[in-house]
């Protein structure tokens, strides 16, 4: 198959604004950065240009890499940012340096762990047995979520197998309907104080 003028071009201009485009992201990167450095007096209001834009139908053709990057920088900027000195809404992620890059060369490689990833499993594995440690919990295996929600809803549905006296295959049919099925206590985290310290 012939491959289109159109997608020839295309794969053609973004080789060739690559490198000029990842020298404008650091750049508007290192702006941000430098701006959390110092509280601003107030959030800035909406400009009436992000407005006119926000607006606008479905334009014909794109704006090129570089328009884009500062279009969505002028649109952050104007947005809360939890990694600002002076917002308290909430306790989110900080924004760090290097979480930033890391996620960036994360989502270049753009790795699926949906499914088998190889050293990118490994790894999944490793973190997951690493906070298990921090918290003082024995897990054997388990998984990450995308968020705080997904994880307050997947939790329900995985405790009913966590490892008991009963195992999950036989205890909703050893139990009677009305009756829970008996689950021995989780273990006590390493900060719990114990009953003689009382």
């Amino acid at each position: 198959m012939v491959p289109d003028d159109s997608a020839v071009r295309l794969r053609t201009s973004l080789r060739d604004e690559r490198a000029g485009a990842l020298e404008h992201g650091f750049g508007l990167l290192r702006e941000a950065w430098q701006s959390f450095d110092a509280p601003r007096p107030a959030q800035p209001p909406i400009s009436s240009e992000t407005l006119s834009l926000t607006l606008t139908p479905l334009p014909a053709e794109g704006v090129g890499i570089t328009s884009a990057l500062d279009l969505a920088a002028r649109v952050l900027d104007e947005s809360l940012a939890h990694a600002r000195p002076r917002y308290f809404g909430y306790i989110g992620s900080s924004g760090l340096e290097s979480a930033v890059l890391a996620d960036a060369l994360a989502g270049s490689h753009d790795t699926n762990l949906a499914a088998e990833s190889n050293a990118a499993l490994l790894v999944e594995h490793q973190a997951l047995r690493w906070m298990a440690e921090f918290v003082g919990f024995p897990a054997s295996g388990g998984t990450f979520t995308s968020g705080g929600m997904t994880s307050n809803l997947t939790a329900p549905g995985a405790l009913p197998c966590a490892p008991t006296s009963i195992s999950c295959a036989t205890s909703s049919t050893t139990a009677p309907a009305s009756t829970p099925a008996p689950r021995s206590a989780a273990p006590a985290p390493p900060w719990t104080p114990s009953a003689s310290s009382a």
